[in-house]
C-alpha cells in the first residue's frame, strides 16, 4: 500500500502548492498570507520528505511583511536553492526593503504598495530577472542615491492609483 510519504517529490510539491494557494477570506494582504505561511510551516514538520518542498514554497512568495517579520526572515538567511518568485512590500522603509531583497534570489515579480520608488532597489542582483513591477498607491517622491540614471527594461510595468488603472507599458 502506498503512503503519502512515498509520493514522488514532484507530486508532493504540487499538492502542497495547490493547498497553499487557496485564497483566504481577508482582503488585507498580510492577513491573507498568514494561513498560507502557517500551513507550509506545519507541513514542513510532517515528515522529512515534506521539509524541502514546504520550505521552498514558503520562500516562493513573500507578501506584506511587517518590520519585525522582515528582520526574522533576513536572520533566517534563505538558502540560494530557494528562489523567491514574487515579493510584495507594503509601507516599508528603503533600508528594510533593500535588506530583504538582498537576501532573496530569483525575484521575477515585485509589487510595491503605498511607498515611494526607491530606484536603488532596481539595481540589486536579486531583481535582475524582474519581469513584472507593480506600484499601487505610488508615493510621489522618487528617491535614488545612484550616481547615474537608472534604466530598467521590463516586459510589464503597472502603476495603480487609489481607484483606477493609471498606466501600463
Amino acid at each position: 500500500m502506498a503512503t503519502i510519504q512515498s509520493l514522488p517529490a514532484e507530486t508532493l510539491y504540487r499538492i502542497l502548492e495547490l493547498a497553499a494557494d487557496v485564497p483566504a477570506e481577508s482582503s488585507r494582504t498580510r492577513e491573507r498570507d498568514i494561513p498560507r505561511r502557517k500551513l507550509l510551516a506545519s507541513t514542513a514538520l510532517v515528515a522529512r520528505s515534506w521539509l524541502a518542498p514546504s520550505q521552498s514554497l514558503l520562500w516562493k512568495k513573500i507578501r506584506g511583511l511587517s518590520s519585525n517579520q522582515i528582520s526574522k526572515l533576513v536572520a533566517a538567511n534563505p538558502p540560494r536553492a530557494y528562489r523567491t518568485r514574487a515579493v510584495m512590500l507594503a509601507e516599508t522603509t528603503e533600508t528594510e526593503s533593500s535588506t530583504l531583497l538582498q537576501h532573496l534570489h530569483g525575484i521575477t515579480e515585485l509589487q510595491l504598495y503605498n511607498m515611494p520608488l526607491y530606484t536603488d532597489l532596481l539595481l540589486l542582483p536579486s531583481v535582475r530577472d524582474l519581469s513584472s513591477l507593480t506600484f499601487t498607491k505610488l508615493r510621489e517622491n522618487l528617491t535614488t542615491r545612484a550616481q547615474s540614471s537608472v534604466f530598467v527594461t521590463l516586459p510589464k510595468l503597472v502603476i495603480l492609483t487609489q481607484h483606477h488603472h493609471f498606466a501600463e507599458t
